[in-house]
């Protein structure tokens, strides 16, 4: 009894201590090295925010003296935002994406508490950096109160209100950030197809970062100007009277605000402050992506809830999930080694339990996902065809939306029934080929139904001037490719041994189109 009672507490600790291992870690090197990559990207925005063609010596000097108190203070509150937005990174972030299909739905998204947090979060941290690009930049940005003189010739401090626009840029910025990043699922991570190594990935993202940062940045500072030359006075105001400041030069006109050297040092602190954050981002997806290898079978009993097997069965954070799949995957294709282990059988006993386990939980995430499309299917039929195409085309993205699971599953299984072939001296897979050749045609069945309605066949626009990752918007496509050339790995292997295979009659048929290549 207390055996079982420690068992089950044991498991959410050793869950927690694998996370911890494995994403913990290479979230905080994620964020470290974005904390090293933050002087350079403060040195070019120091020099562009600076630079002028007629006087470069002076551009120069202005440089050079950024070297002060002020500045480094600054420099690290630049560093504890990007630890922050690291952090928020790893609370917010998905392996599968929430895919609002309606705007009601979406509206919720963007209403919910947990969005709202978020959201003040990125706007707090937005009114830091604006603070630290206006106090680099300096001149008449520097300070937020300085001293005038009233009509009766007292000095008095008044508002700087070039001050006040770039902290309430700061605040814009991060907050349609926040809000972007639900409506275009920023925080979705994908896996990459073809492995590559991380500086490569790195290296080959950076165009990408920066044109999306600058992009954004332009849209962002745009609409930003609008709002405040509607909405501005009530922030001024506010702060005028917490304050005590007087207001004696407001920028309250269209012709003030359009000042071109004002857009530019806004534009450039806003391109500035996304680059930062969307590398942050960038090098979590790179880090935390990256392949880990699980032990199929552990040689000690207190490792032995990081074997492969038990991390696919026992209950886990999504993303160890998705990274044991990968390692299933990778293994089945790569590794003669470990695929020997996973045929084995265990000692003293004589049964196959890493085959049982990584079968078994592949099979049933075969299993839930024909479940889904037949619920979906029934639903369809019943109330008739989806009122508009762009939800139609949302609902059937919100059912794939966890298919890269499905399609590791595939190629796993896939492969090592293929393996098997050669390779399983112990006919370990024999006993669960039906199974595997049932799950494969009834999912088959499943999809080719689903791709026969209207809205299932057409292909998304891919973005190329947003981090958004679209991967999810095809993953239906790459399932369904997967899944032929699965059933087809095993057909060309093992060929008219097939006909052996106990079956249903219609699925016997089905075979026979991929055993003569016709399907």
């Amino acid at each position: 009894g207390w055996a079982a009672v420690n068992g089950v507490l044991r498991r959410p600790f050793e869950c927690i201590c694998l996370s911890v291992q494995v994403i913990c870690w290479r979230a905080a090197a994620s964020i470290a090295w974005s904390v090293l990559l933050l002087p350079p990207t403060t040195a070019v925005f120091v020099l562009l925010s600076k630079f002028s063609l007629l006087q470069p010596i002076q551009t120069i000097s202005e440089c050079l003296s950024l070297i002060s108190a002020s500045s480094i203070f600054s420099f690290i509150l630049l560093g504890g935002v990007i630890v922050m937005v690291g952090f928020l990174i790893l609370e917010y972030y998905t392996v599968i994406p929430t895919i609002a299909c309606s705007k009601i739905a979406l509206l919720s998204q963007l209403l919910h508490p947990r969005q709202f947090i978020n959201s003040i979060g990125h706007c707090l941290m937005g009114v830091i950096v604006g603070w630290c690009c206006a106090v680099t930049i300096g001149h008449r940005y520097k300070m937020l109160g300085r001293p005038c003189k009233i009509s009766d010739g007292y000095s008095q401090m008044c508002l700087n209100e070039h001050h006040l626009i770039f902290l309430l840029a700061g605040a814009f910025v991060g907050f349609s950030h926040s809000l972007l990043g639900v409506i275009h699922n920023i925080n979705y991570i994908s896996f990459q197809i073809v492995q590559q190594h991380k500086y490569l990935r790195f290296k080959g993202s950076l165009p990408l970062v920066l044109k999306c940062s600058a992009t954004q940045a332009f849209y962002s500072v745009r609409n930003y100007i609008v709002v405040y030359f509607f909405l501005g006075y009530i922030p001024k105001t506010w702060v005028c009277k917490t304050l005590n400041l007087h207001s004696v030069h407001p920028l309250d006109s269209i012709a003030v605000l359009l000042d071109l050297s004002l857009l530019y040092h806004l534009w450039i602190s806003a391109t500035f402050l996304l680059f930062t954050w969307y590398i942050t981002l960038l090098l979590f997806r790179i880090f935390v992506t990256e392949v880990y290898t699980f032990p199929v079978q552990s040689t000690f009993t207190e490792d032995s809830h990081q074997s492969l097997p038990k991390v696919l069965t026992d209950k886990q954070p999504m993303i160890l999930k998705f990274l044991a799949l990968q390692d299933l995957a990778l293994l089945s294709q790569h590794s003669p080694s470990r695929r020997s282990e996973v045929f084995s059988l265990s000692q003293p006993g004589g049964h196959p339990h890493n085959w049982n386990a990584i079968s078994g939980e592949c099979l049933s995430l075969l299993a839930a996902l024909t479940q889904r499309l037949a619920a979906y299917h029934e639903t369809v039929a019943t109330n008739g065809r989806a009122k508009s195409l762009s939800s139609g085309k949302a609902s059937s993205q919100a059912l794939f939306a966890d298919s890269q699971a499905h399609i590791w599953a595939l190629e796993g299984l896939s492969y090592l029934v293929q393996a098997s072939f050669t390779e399983d001296q112990f006919g370990v897979v024999q006993t669960t080929l039906p199974s595997i050749l049932s799950s494969m045609l009834l999912l088959q069945e499943a999809v080719d139904r689903h791709f026969k309605l209207p809205h299932a066949s057409s292909k998304p626009v891919r973005s190329t001037s947003s981090m958004e990752d679209s991967t999810y918007k095809t993953l239906r496509f790459a399932l369904r490719a997967t899944l032929k050339t699965a059933i087809y790995r095993i057909t060309t292997t093992f060929g008219d041994h097939l006909n052996a295979v106990e079956m249903s009659a219609e699925h016997r048929k089905r075979l026979q189109q991929f055993l003569q290549y016709k399907e």
